[in-house]
């Protein structure tokens, strides 16, 4: 519904009425601040910063009062382009639009006790025709509300969008070790020594889209001066230096996220550190256990990413090491455990639940099926490799 249109036919009130609240004008004004200031948190907690916006939206407000009042219609596209502009500025300077929509339910709520006083106040006013105006007027702040909000999410997403696309644009000159353009200056962006990219995971792709927006949302709270781009479907940042891992775990609370570091230097370019960085959020994402989650290092586990680089190859290395053990989920579970678990068969035990014992067993049996020694520290990580290179919940050799 248009928000200049009403659903119920135009009841406007005794003259006398309207004549009295014209006269109140600059009172009504005035009251309706005092209340948004008074019980309005985020208002009050700054007057000096907000008084003139709110003083102007109270006498908005006033106006719309006035207009049905006299009319029995709200208020003409001039005030609704005033209310869209106000929420537009609230929008642009990243103002929270509830305390804007709490601030509109008090001037209702102030306008409409004075409105009742002066009409209580004339003769010959008819209450149930009071009743009626008042369905107009709260039917039409509902209106009203509804094109703030709507007003301020348009102006949020087109922000949003427009951040996006210049992040996106200095994310690849910087790739591309290009000068960038910056507060109007041309200026040379330092080179990131850094880059860190976020995997995040759910039940399904909505959730780990939302994890994904709410975990880059921490990081550019937390890293205003990093460079934020895309790549291989994951977030990327481009850092001047290391980011501590407690900023990481606080990033991360409460969602299924993984992170990959990889540092540039004279033989890792700015462009491979990402891709290495991608390759290791993967990864850590993929064995995350209880807990922070990890934070990945390339250069510490590229192993695994190297040898998931030719699949064919791996999963003829794992069929030929692991492939005894297809039928035998258990053992090939304890043995997953026990390399997981830093070699400990008290901490695999641990982690499935198990006696300590019954994994000693296990590894034992499983040695005598692969026809291995588990002590040999070649066969050990031979094992663990093939183990380690497989895709997280694969329980079975390819």
């Amino acid at each position: 519904m248009p928000p200049d249109t009403l659903a119920s036919p135009p009841v406007p009130v005794p003259r006398a009425v309207t004549r009295a609240m014209r006269a109140q004008v600059r009172s009504m004004a005035g009251r309706m601040e005092t209340a948004i200031m008074d019980e309005v948190p985020h208002y009050g907690a700054d007057p000096d910063r907000y008084r003139d916006d709110i003083l102007t939206l109270c006498r908005l407000a006033v106006l719309v009062f006035l207009r049905i009042l006299e009319t029995g219609r709200p208020s003409g596209r001039r005030e609704v382009a005033m209310v869209e502009q106000i929420a537009t500025g609230v929008a642009r300077l990243g103002e929270p639009l509830e305390p804007l929509l709490h601030a509109l339910r008090i001037g209702a709520r102030v306008g409409w006790q004075d409105t009742m006083a002066a009409a209580l106040d004339q003769p010959g006013v008819v209450p149930a025709q009071m009743l009626m105006v008042a369905g107009q007027v709260f039917e039409y702040i509902d209106q009203l509300s509804s094109r703030i909000a709507e007003t301020y999410a348009l102006q949020v997403e087109q922000e949003a969008r427009a951040r996006a696309m210049s992040e996106t644009a200095l994310f690849e000159e910087v790739l591309a070790g290009r000068a960038v353009q910056a507060g109007g200056d041309r200026r040379l962006v330092a080179q990131p020594r850094v880059a860190l990219a976020v995997a995040t995971g759910g039940p399904d792709r909505a959730a780990a889209a939302r994890a994904a927006d709410t975990v880059a949302a921490r990081l550019r709270g937390r890293l205003p001066h990093a460079i934020a781009g895309q790549r291989h479907g994951l977030g990327v940042w481009l850092l001047p230096r290391d980011p501590l891992p407690q900023l990481l775990e606080e990033c991360a609370r409460g969602e299924d996220a993984g992170f990959g570091i990889s540092r540039v230097g004279d033989d890792v370019p700015l462009a491979r550190a990402v891709d290495e960085a991608v390759e290791a959020a993967r990864f850590g994402l993929e064995r995350r256990t209880e807990g922070a989650p990890p934070l990945i290092e390339y250069a510490a586990f590229h192993v695994y990413p190297a040898l998931r680089a030719d699949p064919g190859s791996l999963a003829r290395y794992q069929h030929a090491l692991l492939g005894p053990l297809a039928a035998k989920p258990r053992l090939l579970q304890a043995l997953r455990a026990y390399f997981e678990s830093g070699r400990s068969s008290a901490a695999a035990a641990a982690r499935l639940g198990l006696h300590r014992q019954s994994v000693i067993y296990r590894l034992r049996r499983a040695g005598e099926v692969l026809g291995l020694d588990l002590t040999d520290p070649e066969t050990a990580f031979r094992l663990e490799a093939a183990l380690r290179a497989a895709p997280a919940g694969e329980t079975s050799p390819a």
